[in-house]
């Protein structure tokens, strides 16, 4: 059993293929999240480009109240010259010249009134677009974190298994199993030895005959006397 290559194969084929999924699902998401964003900055892109007219609108009205004003107060002096003349043709051009100017001052005031009153409003069209957008950002964002809580499920599953194996293969605990003691077995076997090899001792001599030689050789004696 080759371990090291079992090894590499999980941890090339194994972590490899997770981790690009982790990727591949952070990088579907960011496109999502930026479309979003995207469809967000169209729609007050416009908003602030409607706001701009508006205020240059404002602006060129403003000037242009402004310039009937002149004009009106200018011809002031000449309606009353023709009042005091007694110019009736005169006080009538005068007069209508004037009340036209002032009714085109009255209608930019109007204006004015209603642009510095009211909010601008946003593009309908660039609004659904947005809310489309924001939808399915909800919808990725379910999709995302349903992914990844699968993804955490088998990754504990996964670490409570490896730390399993990463306590259970600690060297310090393997020892390979309990034999009796080999000096045991290297004493006994050292001892046996000696006891082959060791030459055969050879009986003592003795002056003295064998109990039963000595005992007929005393009745003999005996049977002398």
């Amino acid at each position: 059993m080759d371990i090291g290559k079992i090894s590499a194969e999980i941890e090339n084929h194994g972590p490899e293929l997770v981790l690009s999924a982790i990727a591949e699902l952070e990088q579907w998401q960011e496109k999502v999240r930026q479309e979003a964003i995207a469809a967000y900055d169209d729609y007050f892109n416009d908003v602030r480009q409607r706001e701009y007219k508006a205020e240059q609108r404002i602006t060129d009205l403003t000037k242009q109240e402004s310039d009937i004003k002149a004009k009106i107060a200018a011809m002031q002096p000449g309606l009353v010259d023709a009042t005091i003349s007694g110019d009736a043709g005169a006080f009538d051009r005068r007069r209508d010249a004037m009340a036209d100017l002032e009714a085109r001052r009255a209608a930019i005031a109007y204006q004015l009134q209603l642009l510095s009153d009211a909010a601008v409003p946003g593009d309908r069209v660039l609004f659904e677009k947005a809310e489309a957008k924001y939808r399915a950002f909800g919808t990725a964002v379910s999709q995302y974190q349903e992914n990844f809580s699968a993804i955490w499920e088998f990754a504990c599953q996964q670490k409570e298994i490896w730390s399993k194996i990463c306590d259970d293969s600690r060297p310090a605990y393997r020892t390979g199993g309990y034999l009796p003691p080999f000096r045991k077995l290297e004493e006994h076997f050292e001892s046996q030895g000696r006891k082959t090899d060791a030459p055969a001792q050879k009986p003592k001599a003795t002056e003295e005959e064998p109990p039963m030689k000595n005992c007929e050789t005393a009745v003999y004696r005996f049977g002398q006397m």
